[in-house]
């Protein structure tokens, strides 16, 4: 498993479609095939943390957590603050999030400080 900077060819193909804002993102691989993908992308003047895996990338937690860890490293390198949403439907959003420093705001809200 591996950890690289994105193209937008990664990002259109994992996601079906190039996304419409400016993303800096990077692609979590195994044998060839992208299975995550995470990153910050701007959104109405705010910087947004993002993360979808294919399930195939939760077979390996302690992989997983490696890969976050490094791409945490590698993202979040600014003075500026973070926006992510933990999602509701996945009962682990709240507390990785958590786990790498974001604070919880309001309903579902985190904010990282450098």
């Amino acid at each position: 498993m591996s950890l690289r900077w994105a193209t937008p060819a990664d990002i259109e193909s994992f996601y079906g479609t190039r996304p419409t804002q400016t993303v800096r993102a990077l692609a979590w691989e195994m044998d060839g095939v992208v299975i995550g993908m995470g990153g910050l992308s701007r959104d109405a003047g705010q910087i947004v943390a993002f993360l979808d895996l294919k399930p195939e990338a939760r077979t390996n937690k302690r992989a997983l957590v490696r890969a976050l860890r490094e791409g945490h490293k590698k993202l979040f390198v600014n003075n500026m603050p973070v926006i992510a949403i933990a999602d509701p439907n996945e009962p682990t959003a709240r507390g990785l999030l958590e786990h790498f420093g974001f604070e919880h705001i309001e309903n579902g809200v985190f904010v990282w400080h450098s």
